[in-house]
């Protein structure tokens, strides 16, 4: 890994060392010095600070005649994610790294209490062999503006986990910066996520370099009901297509985007959704935005949420006990 000559400064030292060894654990101070690109003096402070907050921990290493080399671990390596959905929810017990050791999906009706379907999958995960408590770093929930956190179900965790501390992250716009990320893109974006639970699009700007994102909205059909119910009854890609366009004229109108980038999970159709979308554009619109159909690359969606997570211990310690 390479990290930018900015980022190398004293501040920010603890940091980098953690988050190297949290993804190259069992390296040694020599090691981190060579590959972070920081002084073996200034990795040394580091992982002193580091060790006394409790971060990480020195192992000692295989003897070669004279004093071992300490080899270094966090102490902290199990991260639980909960996907929190309209239909229900996922869990994901990880490690710092982005390996998945553990995994479970349930979806409910009609009849049942989503928050009934977190709960379990939460008192699962917390019964899993794989989930290591005395090595749990943070609890994850994910969720889209549609679909809100029950504070129970926060309470439920606490109660269950006892994690050294908890995050919320908006899953929609978290997929939006993986998916920028890799996507050069200039001007005004909307950002569209799309699935068989309904449509939520974000404006998207870049201001002094950096990405900005607005409020994330629930389209609604023109049957004035919730997009994701009419898409699910769609017959083919270009069906879900005229209605998708349909649901995002007004925004794209409104807004004059210079491109519509339609993130797609959880269904099958491939880019001919893109297509149908841009030519509904191009015939009720003077300027038609460019459309661009990603599907949702669920392994960049993960390590960005863990690279959030190892940096929210140096975020002022603004730590949730």
């Amino acid at each position: 890994m390479t990290y930018p000559d900015n980022a190398k400064t004293r501040g920010n030292s603890a940091f980098l060392v953690f988050d190297h060894i949290c993804l190259h654990p069992g390296e040694t101070r020599s090691d981190v010095s060579l590959k972070v690109g920081l002084s073996v003096t200034a990795v040394g402070t580091a992982v002193d600070r580091l060790i006394d907050e409790g971060l990480l921990y020195a192992f000692p290493g295989p003897s070669k005649g004279g004093r071992p080399a300490e080899l270094l671990y966090s102490s902290y390596d199990t991260v639980l994610i909960v996907d929190v959905r309209r239909y229900g929810a996922g869990v994901f017990i990880t490690d710092l790294t982005g390996s998945v050791v553990f995994s479970e999906q349930r979806f409910s009706d009609s009849s049942s209490d989503p928050n009934d379907v977190v709960r379990y999958l939460i008192g699962s995960a917390a019964d899993s062999p794989q989930l290591n408590s005395d090595g749990l770093f943070a609890v994850a929930f994910l969720s889209q503006a549609s679909s809100p956190i029950d504070p129970d179900i926060l309470l439920y965790a606490r109660s269950r986990l006892s994690p050294l501390f908890m995050r919320k992250y908006d899953a929609d716009l978290l997929s939006a910066e993986v998916t920028l990320s890799k996507n050069s893109f200039d001007g005004d974006v909307l950002f569209c996520s799309v699935s068989p639970e309904g449509v939520n699009s974000s404006c998207v700007k870049r201001i002094n370099g950096k990405t900005v994102f607005g409020d994330s909205i629930e389209l609604i059909s023109s049957h004035g009901t919730g997009f994701g119910r009419v898409f699910r009854a769609c017959r083919d890609a270009k069906e879900a297509g005229e209605e998708l366009a349909d649901a995002l004229l007004n925004s794209v109108a409104i807004m004059s985007p210079d491109a519509v980038l339609l993130e797609i999970s959880g269904i099958g159709s491939d880019e001919k959704l893109g297509r149908h979308v841009k030519g509904v554009f191009e015939k009720k619109l003077t300027k038609a935005p460019a459309v661009k159909t990603f599907f949702r690359d669920e392994n960049g969606f993960r390590s960005a949420l863990l690279s959030r997570l190892r940096r929210s211990p140096f975020e002022r310690r603004k730590v949730q006990k």
